[in-house]
């Protein structure tokens, strides 16, 4: 991510994100940096499902030209700039390591995401 990243998309986002938590009761918005998340894992299942539906689709809509991706997930709305994820930040770290110290014999990653 360069020091130039536009970042007008986020406002954007979470004004209307707010206007979600503000109706569905148990959830909140988590501010990442490269990502803004909707949380609703403590709402009403169903209630909170339905709400996200709508969230996703109205993100997509709005986030139209935007550098960014709407992804839904069990429990949470996720916005992100496009092209920025762990195994890029991986892939960068290893490079730098390369260049440093010669090439990487062995990388364990461990995660939770499915």
């Amino acid at each position: 991510m360069s020091r130039q990243t536009d970042f007008t998309w986020k406002q954007v986002a979470i004004e209307l994100m707010l206007q979600y938590v503000k109706r569905t009761q148990g959830s909140f918005i988590e501010n990442k940096g490269s990502a803004l998340v909707f949380q609703y894992r403590d709402a009403d299942p169903d209630f909170g499902s339905m709400q996200a539906k709508d969230l996703s689709n109205y993100l997509g809509e709005l986030l139209f030209g935007y550098p960014v991706s709407v992804m839904s997930g069990k429990g949470y709305v996720e916005v992100k700039l496009r092209g920025v994820n762990k195994g890029h930040a991986v892939e960068k770290v290893l490079r730098k390591l390369s260049n440093l110290h010669g090439d990487v014999d062995f990388v364990l990653c461990v995660g939770d995401d499915r």
